[in-house]
Order: C-alpha cells, then sequence, then structure tokens
C-alpha cells in the first residue's frame, strides 16, 4: 500500500500553502483598500487583523463539521 500517512501530509501542505497565500493576498490588496475606503493605514490594519483572528478561528472549528457524504470519513477521523 505504500506510505499511508502520505495523503495526510499532502493535505496538511496544501493547507498551509493556502493560508499563507491568502495572508499574502490581503497584504497585496491593502494599497487597494486604502484608496476604495478613502482611509488611513491604522484603520486598513484593524481590518486586516480582524480578518486573520476570524481566519485563525473558523479553519479550527471547521474540523468539527460532519462529512456530508456517509461513505467518507469526516475530518477529525482522517486527521488521526
Amino acid at each position: 500500500m505504500g506510505r499511508p500517512w502520505a495523503a495526510g501530509v499532502l493535505v496538511a501542505l496544501i493547507g498551509a500553502f493556502m493560508s499563507i497565500l491568502d495572508s499574502s493576498i490581503v497584504n497585496v490588496a491593502i494599497p487597494t483598500m486604502m484608496r476604495v475606503f478613502n482611509t488611513n493605514t491604522t484603520t486598513i490594519q484593524w481590518v486586516v487583523t480582524i480578518y486573520l483572528l476570524a481566519l485563525g478561528t473558523v479553519v479550527p472549528l471547521s474540523v468539527s463539521i460532519p462529512s456530508p457524504w456517509p461513505f467518507l470519513p469526516s475530518v477529525p477521523s482522517c486527521a488521526l
């Protein structure tokens, strides 16, 4: 069967990459947000901080969502 842990490692690596990519996209969009909303750096910094805190809260909580397909295990059982 090979390496049964390889799929889990691959999913974790993709998840980490997506998180870094998401933060980078938000940081690149800061000058555009400042111009569109006509605001200063302090306000945009608060928006970005709140966004990243919300993301950091929702992602771990989403693990408890059960799988909608009965033939596939849910995320927590795959993570073990």
